[in-house]
């Protein structure tokens, strides 16, 4: 558990919040030719961590070594440029998959309010359906970043999500029928 249980949450939620700001941000300060790279970049990573999590970790007992050699590496790096100490590696699968899904819920988010603020600065359907459809997609990315602080939240408290969470991927035909799937 963290120490302090209200900062950790408000710093979940505010994670989720700028992870919109720097999608919207990043598309409207970036050329269009480098931000649709940025997106399509962003895009693979998404399918590879969800590759990774339904086909690597959740049907194994034990973390494949070369997932225990990244954190390590990531360890020294983050010793060297933040100074925190080295902790204990995650040896527990799921609780991997839990963190890489937080990832892919982060890369999601910032991927989507990026093509909201692309909708709203450069209109390209018209001014009432461009500006409708910026805005379902700033309200689904906004739901999409409070599972996200959910998710850290989990992440921060050192608990996995289920399995039906961490395979679950949200539909866009459950943005329009008002359902939630999964964190």
């Amino acid at each position: 558990m963290p120490e302090d249980q209200d900062l950790s949450f408000v710093l979940c939620v505010l994670c989720g919040g700028l992870a919109i700001a720097a999608g919207a941000l990043g598309v409207l300060h970036l050329a269009p030719a480098v931000s649709g790279a940025l997106g399509f970049m962003i895009l693979l990573r998404i399918c590879w961590l969800d590759d990774n999590i339904a086909n690597d970790l959740l049907v194994r007992d034990d973390l494949p070594q070369s997932y225990i050699n990244a954190q390590r590496r990531q360890q020294i790096i983050e010793m060297a440029l933040l100074g925190r100490p080295r902790g204990d590696a995650v040896t527990c699968p799921v609780q991997m998959a839990t963190k890489m899904r937080a990832e892919a819920q982060v890369w999601s988010v910032v991927l989507l309010s990026g093509c909201a603020a692309c909708f709203a600065h450069s209109m390209p359907l018209g001014a009432w359906l461009s500006s409708g459809l910026a805005l379902a997609g700033f309200m689904q990315a906004f739901r999409m970043a409070d599972r996200l602080s959910a998710t850290l939240w989990l992440v921060e408290c050192g608990r996995p999500l289920s399995r039906e969470a961490l395979l679950a991927r949200p539909a866009l035909s459950g943005v329009f029928r008002g359902r939630n799937r999964g964190p």
